[in-house]
């Protein structure tokens, strides 16, 4: 059977510490026929040299540099000029296991699904993943297309993430691309793909590995920027309302979480000083945690998040706190 050209596109800015890895687990893929983009974001540090230096080694490496954009303007960038019939993304300080993509693929041509997506697995500096140990693969899971939006927005089977899925690039079309400048790019993307498709399939397979470091977007403290995701959510209720009014739900949990999320960046010494924004994810909570708590979809978190928003929205940060602690501990 012909095998089909995947487009791997790799964001890079200022990574130096982490691009080699990165590079690495993607060049010893199992499944060879790759086509690996490497967008250097206007790095200031040597992280357009070590691409520079494994684009001389391996023929399937294309450099490109550029003024520093974005996450998604470099993503955006690479989407305009790939020659795979699919597209898969890593974050440039995470890395994949060796046979993310034949698994993919593989999983592909079984279901003929328009978008695959696979496990992740956080990983820190000190973490020690054999690439190359044997996955143990469960039988991967097909929806059609408005049980894969609904589960995406309950975040049952994958997260709304652009990496670690493996889309046919038709999907990208003209039209969608990720919104330059937004801290939250994939929130006002991901749906929008998944509209497109017949079906998605789900495979329950660790082979991200999403690396947890300071100085990350997602580790970062609160920015008024990070706002806009539920401006972004807001966008995907009003859509899912237009087209799937039958899984309104699955949207309105998406909001309270994006609300809760933002609660706990601000944290509660800071709540003062962000009254505005802490305000505005209260008044979100409060118009949708009645959905959340009788949603017996919902996941058991954020049930128990909407209930405690009744007494005070404050008792969630403490919820959130005693859980992560408890994490740490067991």
């Amino acid at each position: 059977m012909k095998k089909q050209p995947v487009s791997i596109i790799i964001p890079v800015y200022n990574i130096e510490n982490y691009i080699s890895k990165c590079i690495e687990s993607v060049i010893s893929q199992s499944y060879k026929d790759l086509e690996i983009i490497l967008v250097d974001d206007g790095s200031s540090d040597k992280s357009g040299e070590i691409c520079d230096e494994y684009a001389k080694s391996d023929s399937r490496i294309k450099v490109i540099h550029k003024k520093n954009g974005g996450l998604s303007d470099a993503r955006n960038v690479a989407i305009d000029i790939v020659k795979g019939d699919f597209i898969y993304f890593i974050d440039g300080d995470d890395y994949v296991h060796h046979d993310a993509i034949s698994v993919l693929i593989e999983t592909q041509k079984d279901t003929q699904s328009d978008i695959v997506t696979e496990g992740f697995v956080p990983v820190f500096d000190n973490s020690n993943i054999d690439l190359d140990k044997k996955l143990s693969v469960l039988p991967s899971k097909t929806l059609q297309k408005k049980e894969a939006i609904e589960s995406l927005m309950y975040q049952k089977d994958t997260t709304t993430s652009a990496w670690g899925k493996l889309y046919k690039k038709s999907l990208f079309g003209n039209d969608i691309r990720y919104p330059k400048g937004a801290i939250c790019e994939d929130l006002p993307t991901t749906y929008k793909l998944f509209s497109r498709t017949d079906s998605v399939s789900f495979v329950h397979a660790p082979m991200y590995m999403y690396r947890q470091r300071e100085g990350s977007i997602i580790q970062s403290a609160f920015k008024p920027g990070r706002i806009e995701a539920l401006d972004f959510a807001e966008q995907e209720l009003k859509y899912i309302d237009k087209h799937f009014q039958e899984i309104r739900n699955a949207a309105v949990n998406r909001l309270f979480m994006e609300a809760v999320f933002i609660c706990q960046t601000i944290s509660l010494s800071k709540i003062k000083e962000n009254r505005q924004y802490w305000d505005r994810c209260v008044n979100v909570i409060k118009r949708t945690r009645l959905i959340v708590l009788t949603d017996v979809r919902s996941k058991k978190a954020y049930r128990i998040f909407a209930l405690l928003s009744f007494i005070s929205p404050k008792l969630i940060l403490y919820a959130i706190y005693i859980k992560s602690k408890m994490r740490k501990v067991l």
